[in-house]
């Protein structure tokens, strides 16, 4: 099963006016670079990378999920000067695999709530909290992932001082069974459109918010589904005060599944792009409105593609009007194609950083690899 699609790092600072809103999105450059960091042989994560997060905090800094040959997910970090060159931690902190460098935060033990996997992060530097927590990251756990209908996939919290060796929050506000350290927020009711799969968090620390709602996190909600692909998704919304104890949107905007409080982003009609699930929302907020890149999975080919929305309040979303996916044409809103990818899913797992009046975007290019596309705006199209 792979939820996981793509992931943003946030440092807020750093964003200014909408490359996308600005312009149509038929006049954007894209200049894939190719690849930029792969799994290494015999290590913690060769058997496959993704969910990479970045974020520009005096050099390029990206946490991303490995996973080894029992199919479990840990989580590593890696430095660069340029986003292209990167270099992985030079220790290993995960004890329960040792093997080869990078690893900085490990799956939880045999029955905790994140015993399987760890990954699906967003990392936020906080220069405003204590030395101590300057890093937070939530991050997707997963417990009893291999057997079907038995997952489930929950958020965790985690702190660091300098992004390196976390500390999982010491308390666990889930309460559907699940154990051990670190979960924050949990899924949905039974019966709700999120009642197998709240995970796959962006949060932004939104400083213009009210002080109950200064932590603001986009993720993925999904249930199963009795034919393939078994998880069919949509995006929800929820505001804390403080990155730990969570409220859902009362709301529900999604009338394909309007059952449970905080879906605010539906997945396409039959026959669009992204007709099965959308996924792995990166939110970024200029001027008072906000900006979201997410995934799409078609029904007709079950391929990936890159979409994007538009809102004014976080809440009420509009998919972009144009379309430039010429493999997957209908409905609105694809931005990035699948013949970017040299992967047979298409294009999956990218994280987005927003300088001036151009996009850094890594993504997922095969199992093993990380790719690089740059965007920028083409002013003859203006």
């Amino acid at each position: 099963m792979k939820l996981s699609f793509f992931k943003v790092l946030v440092v807020i600072y750093i964003f200014s006016c909408s490359i996308i809103n600005a312009f149509a999105m038929q006049n954007l450059l894209l200049e894939p670079v190719g690849p930029v960091f792969s799994a290494v042989p015999n290590s913690w994560d060769h058997k496959g990378i993704e969910s990479p997060s970045v974020i520009f905090d005096s050099t390029y800094k990206m946490w991303y999920a490995g996973t080894d040959e029992n199919n479990k997910r840990r989580v590593g970090y890696a430095s660069s000067l340029d986003g292209m060159n990167w270099t992985r931690y030079k220790n290993n902190l995960c004890t329960t695999n040792p093997k080869g460098n990078g690893c900085v935060l490990d799956v939880g033990n045999k029955i905790s709530w994140d015993a399987d996997h760890i990954y699906g992060m967003s990392v936020v530097a906080d220069y405003s909290a204590p030395e101590t927590s300057r890093y937070k990251m939530w991050y997707t756990g997963v417990s009893n992932a291999l057997a079907l209908k038995k997952g489930r996939w929950r958020t965790g919290y985690a702190y660091s001082s300098d992004g390196i060796r976390w500390i999982k929050f010491n308390g666990n506000k889930c309460q559907s069974g699940s154990h051990g350290m670190g979960c924050v927020f949990d899924i949905g009711d039974t019966g709700s459109w999120d009642e197998v799969v709240s995970g796959a968090p962006t949060v932004i620390i939104d400083s213009d918010a009210s002080p109950s709602e200064r932590y603001k996190m986009w993720y993925e909600g999904c249930i199963y589904s009795a034919k393939a692909p078994e998880h069919i998704c949509r995006i929800g919304y929820a505001t804390s005060s403080d990155g730990v104890n969570w409220s859902r949107y009362k709301g529900n905007r999604c009338p394909s599944f309007p059952k449970g409080q905080g879906c605010v982003f539906d997945k396409g009609k039959n026959g669009n792009w992204d007709d099965v699930r959308v996924i792995q929302p990166v939110i970024i907020k200029t001027d008072g409105k906000y900006e979201m890149m997410y995934g799409g999975q078609s029904n007709g080919d079950n391929k990936f593609r890159i979409g994007y929305a538009l809102s004014s309040d976080g809440i009420k979303w509009e998919r972009h009007e144009d379309n430039t996916c010429h493999t997957s044409p209908y409905g609105n809103g694809c931005l990035i194609d699948v013949h970017i990818s040299t992967s047979k899913s298409g294009n999956s797992d990218p994280a987005v950083i927003k300088i001036n009046r151009s996009l850094m975007l890594w993504y997922k290019s095969t199992y093993t690899q990380f790719g690089l596309i740059k965007l920028t705006t083409n002013n003859n199209g203006n």
